[in-house]
């Protein structure tokens, strides 16, 4: 039986990137994250990272799911025109805030997909995001081929918003 765990500490975070690596590995385009590439990637988000919002499922104490969602910071951004001096950017550090909520992704290892571990950290999120003051949910891309993701996104309720094409040419 699976349970989840809330995100409480940065060392956690590397716990996050094994799962993710595990869970897309075999995926198209997919090349597994380097410690040094996640450390660039998520090190300038930890300061301004909800805890509530990083969830981990585990199975025996062993890490099976994560959900990493973020507050929608590009409203921010917006409002500062990319300035990081700009009095708006003071809501970067103000979760109160920021209602909406960006979910970065949504991982679980291939061995448990398919038995309600993703259902069980979307619901963790949501109950997560309303405890917290949160008031709407989106998500980024999601393949197009990746059925249970879609299905997913209709759970919740979500709205398809633009779609992205991706082209690939032959070398001759």
């Amino acid at each position: 039986e699976a349970e989840c765990l809330r995100f409480r500490r940065n060392a956690e975070m590397e716990v996050v990137r094994d799962v993710v690596n595990a869970s897309f590995l075999g995926n198209w385009g997919f090349v597994p994250i380097t410690r040094p590439e996640w450390e660039l990637q998520i090190g300038a988000l930890l300061p301004i990272l909800d805890p509530s919002l990083v969830i981990l499922a585990t199975v025996q104490n062993i890490a099976v799911g994560v959900t990493l969602a973020v507050p929608d910071f590009n409203r921010v951004f917006r409002k500062t025109a990319g300035r990081l001096f700009h009095p708006a950017a003071l809501a970067l550090f103000g979760r109160s805030k920021l209602k909406e909520v960006v979910v970065i992704l949504c991982a679980v290892r291939k061995q448990y997909q398919g038995l309600g571990v993703a259902r069980l950290l979307n619901a963790e999120l949501l109950r997560s995001m309303r405890k917290s003051g949160y008031e709407s949910l989106s998500t980024t891309w999601i393949g197009g081929e990746n059925a249970p993701s879609l299905s997913s996104s209709d759970a919740f309720g979500m709205t398809l918003r633009h779609m992205v094409a991706m082209y690939e040419r032959g070398v001759e």
